[in-house]
């Protein structure tokens, strides 16, 4: 994708792009053909410019706003000044500074590697509780079946075992001699 930028302002598109560049030319005729130093002069200017509605971008934007400093720092009042009508763009700040998407995305990838992470953690604690709880001699509901078959199978062949021993050697046998 293409970039539109000037000054550090970044373009959504090229027709955007190309308002800014005709705007930046006009920055350069005023300030070619004035001398706005004084509030009075910055004023006028800025009046001019606002009546005609030269500017369409934000460069143009920013332009009135640095003739609004002169004015007020020349003592002018600003708020009696017509205001400066906001316009939506997208500011670049240059590499070391990442834009607002930029940092979301960043976040919601670590969330997501978090997630993932504590997902199989608790996945693999499942498994070995589960583990643990079939392989258990206690009954549960995984290995009950199990644990009953087991207790009851131990005290029948006690209770065989018992029973036999009872009737061979309690019972005298006679001998035929």
């Amino acid at each position: 994708m293409e970039e539109y930028r000037i000054e550090g302002i970044v373009f959504s598109n090229e027709d955007e792009y190309q308002k800014a560049l005709l705007d930046q030319k006009n920055i350069e005729l005023v300030r070619a053909k004035y001398e706005y130093t004084d509030a009075k002069t910055a004023e006028a200017v800025y009046q001019k410019l606002i009546r005609q509605n030269i500017f369409k971008t934000i460069l143009g934007d920013l332009f009135l706003k640095e003739l609004q400093d002169i004015i007020q720092i020349g003592g002018g009042n600003i708020e009696s000044l017509p205001p400066i009508l906001a316009r939506e763009t997208t500011f670049s700040k240059g590499d070391n500074y990442p834009v607002e998407e930029e940092i979301q995305s960043e976040k919601s990838q670590k969330a997501l590697g978090i997630s993932l992470t504590l997902n199989v953690i608790l996945f693999f604690l499942l498994i070995l509780f589960y583990l643990f709880t079939k392989n258990s001699d206690n009954a549960n509901i995984t290995n009950y079946e199990r644990v009953i078959s087991k207790k009851y199978q131990a005290i029948y062949e006690t209770s065989s075992k018992a029973t036999e021993e009872t009737s061979t050697f309690g019972v005298e046998v006679e001998s035929q001699e």
